[in-house]
């Protein structure tokens, strides 16, 4: 009778609370919510930090994260500096995929005890300036914004990924944003009364904020908006163009300034009688001569 190959089961699970953006949890990088996360998770399914083989979390949004901010996850949960990690990012599915790679793993018969998930801080994502190496000669330099230019847009066809999400939706797959509206609000209102039943209280773990003095905790999702409808989603817009995205033509600019004459002119007025000073200021310095 062939082998049976290698099964892989989930024997333990926790969540932070997901945070608005600029939330309560803005002090908190991707790799501290991960740690949160992490020791929760291994706290839940019994399992001690020096039994773990292989670390794997997604993260989008990588930039002044650090070194591979699945290892300092990973060492913040307790786990030692023997246990390799690393980083997945495929975007929106970059934690199930984590997942994926794990169960990957264990039946390939590799590792036997596999940590994976995900974490993200989009408040922490920094704003980028391009060229900024090579140096800027002339003209203004512009900012990119990491959450929009690596998470939020699509380099392929060079648009904001909820604009091409509802032209695909409209134009191939035939769904109204009227209905995409009326499936959010209904998933809103969904959400929001799980949270009040408790439904998600065993997989989320409470983050403690200590902020001027005041020690609290965050125990619900931010993000759910219970009094979500269909008017209020309506009325959002899908996105918005990026202004600075480098295969879009530049904005035009403004037209440029005459050049200044480095020559002054002097105007004999008969009405005053006066004439030009017989001593000028230095070279260089035409534009602070007051008018006569």
């Amino acid at each position: 009778m062939p082998a049976q190959p290698n099964q892989s089961v989930i024997i333990g699970g926790a969540r932070t609370p997901v945070g608005r953006f600029m939330g309560s949890l803005q002090d908190f990088s991707g790799a501290d919510l991960g740690a949160l996360a992490i020791k929760a998770a291994l706290v839940r399914g019994s399992v001690a930090a020096a039994d773990v083989d292989y670390v794997v979390m997604g993260q989008v949004l990588t930039a002044r994260a650090g070194q591979i901010p699945a290892r300092q996850a990973a060492t913040a949960a307790g786990l030692p500096m023997s246990v390799p990690a690393v980083n997945v990012n495929k975007v929106c599915l970059s934690g199930i995929n984590s997942i994926a790679m794990a169960d990957m793993l264990i039946r390939a018969g590799i590792f036997d005890v596999v940590v994976a998930g995900g974490q993200e801080s989009m408040t922490n994502a920094p704003h980028l300036l391009p060229k900024s190496r090579t140096g800027h000669k002339y003209g203004a330099a512009r900012l990119l914004d990491h959450l929009e230019w690596d998470g939020l847009w699509d380099s392929l066809t060079d648009q904001p990924m909820g604009a091409l999400t509802e032209t695909r939706n409209q134009a191939l797959d035939q769904i109204s944003r009227h209905e995409q509206d009326s499936f959010a609000a209904d998933s809103h209102t969904k959400a929001a009364r799980a949270a009040k039943d408790g439904v998600f209280d065993d997989e989320i773990v409470p983050v403690t904020i200590t902020r001027k003095d005041q020690t609290y905790e965050v125990t619900q999702d931010e993000g759910v908006r219970a009094e979500a409808s269909v008017d209020s989603l309506g009325a959002l817009r899908p996105d918005r163009t990026r202004p600075c995205s480098p295969n879009r033509r530049r904005p035009s600019r403004p037209p440029a300034r005459p050049p200044v004459s480095r020559r002054p002119t002097w105007t004999w007025s008969k009405s005053t009688r006066r004439s030009p000073p017989s001593v000028l200021p230095p070279r260089g310095n035409w534009a602070s001569i007051p008018p006569w």
